[in-house]
């Protein structure tokens, strides 16, 4: 998890950010304010860093394959407690806290 709530998960050269309006301060407001965050920590940008390691192009919209692989795997992680091979581990946040962070994850309340 980024300090600004979000996720991000890299793999290879590509990087999938899951925080739409980044600088966590600006969802703090956008909560403050009564606005919807529901949407906010989406898969929103995704690089190729073969060719933008400054991370200047988002290319999500031309490889919604990379991108649903990618969230498929940070989900599993979540729901696993890790990303290393081995027995689930406990994430005991899912069960206690309501991260709108995770809105994404499919079955998360089944954990």
């Amino acid at each position: 998890m980024a300090g600004n709530g979000g996720f991000s998960i890299r793999r290879g050269f590509w990087k999938l950010t899951f925080v739409r309006y980044g600088r966590g301060m600006k969802v703090r407001l956008r909560k403050a304010q009564g606005l919807d965050i529901s949407d906010d920590y989406q898969a929103y940008e995704l690089y190729d860093l073969r060719d933008d390691i400054s991370e200047t192009h988002n290319v999500i919209d031309q490889h919604p394959e990379i991108v649903a692989e990618l969230s498929k795997s940070l989900a599993d992680y979540i729901k696993n407690g890790r990303s290393t091979p081995g027995q689930p581990q406990s994430n005991e946040p899912l069960r206690y806290a309501k991260w709108p962070q995770i809105n994404f994850m499919e079955g998360i309340d089944d954990k």
